[in-house]
């Protein structure tokens, strides 16, 4: 979140005065629900996309575009390392292909892949409680809790 708020600075203000531009920043769709041992990556990603959602609003009238891209699995180095189920994943080269098109047409918001958004969409209306059993499931435990594990 620091690295993008610094990068901000320092790209932003040339657009603002130039009025014209566009800023891509690559958010996650973990940033909607905290999930079990995911807490530091949701809570970045959280972040993040409050911060570009914000900073979008803010430039909007000085000509400058803000796509806010919140993917889900992506093939990379990173998640071949990764030992649990990744549904939905994407590979590196269609990934890419949907977030220069969602740049280049000035989308405010990207979520993909679709089965995953919508997954998670669901999860995030759904009340405390019972994402808190599914979540909790998760972690092999009826309620989630660390100490159960």
């Amino acid at each position: 979140v620091f690295g993008v708020a610094h990068w901000l600075e320092h790209l932003l203000p040339p657009m603002l005065e130039r009025q014209s531009g566009t800023l891509v920043g690559i958010s996650s769709l973990a940033s909607h629900r905290g999930g079990p041992m995911s807490g530091p990556y949701s809570a970045s990603k959280a972040a993040l996309s409050v911060l570009l959602e914000s900073i979008r609003l803010e430039v909007r009238r000085a000509g400058v575009v803000v796509t806010i891209v919140e993917p889900g699995f992506i093939r990379s180095e990173m998640t071949d390392k990764n030992k649990f189920p990744m549904p939905f994943m994407v590979e590196t080269e269609a990934a890419a292909a949907q977030i220069a098109d969602a740049a280049a047409e000035g989308q405010p918001m990207v979520r993909f892949p679709w089965p995953m958004a919508a997954a998670v969409r669901v999860l995030k209306s759904l009340p405390i409680g019972l994402y808190d059993r599914i979540a909790g499931r998760m972690l092999g435990g009826d309620e989630g809790s660390l100490k159960d594990s």
